[in-house]
């Protein structure tokens, strides 16, 4: 599986900054490359039951989910410390999206509006059709319904 982020894409939205995503890559590309690829991996895992999974990682959710999860492994990999106060923020939002991707996976009503499989379109957000229309004639809406 190809991860939802490559190195580039989460440098670019990655909270800890691009200064400090390149020195992690200079000195541990293999780590970043795995959490990238592990994070990708646990989201797919939760979600491909009910979303389509070959459009869900292109879902700016899915895609901030993983930053979130990615920065605060990084996070802990360049040596912080999610204890102090300044930095739980990281943990915090780790945390979070890891709620929301089990939210999402589990959700009855559809919380999160990303893309159905194709073959269970019955338990998800669907966009359905408007409920009302503007004609000129009180009876062209029959003539629009017989037509679906």
């Amino acid at each position: 599986m190809t991860p939802f982020l490559t190195f580039e894409s989460w440098k670019a939205r990655s909270r800890l900054g691009p200064e400090k995503c390149n020195d992690l890559y200079a000195r541990a590309p293999v780590q970043v490359d795995t959490c990238l690829s592990d994070v990708s991996y646990w989201i797919n895992a939760r979600l491909r039951k009910r979303y389509d999974e070959l459009q869900y990682p292109q879902d700016p959710t899915v895609l901030g989910w993983t930053r979130d999860i990615v920065d605060f492994d990084m996070f802990i990999l360049q040596g912080g410390d999610p204890s102090s106060e300044q930095d739980a923020t990281f943990k915090e939002r780790a945390e979070t999206a890891r709620a929301e991707v089990k939210e999402a996976a589990d959700a009855k009503d559809g919380l999160f509006d990303l893309p159905l499989r194709k073959d269970i379109t019955a338990t998800g957000v669907t966009k359905g059709y408007p409920r009302a229309c503007s004609d000129a004639s009180p009876y062209t809406w029959t003539d629009r319904q017989v037509g679906r």
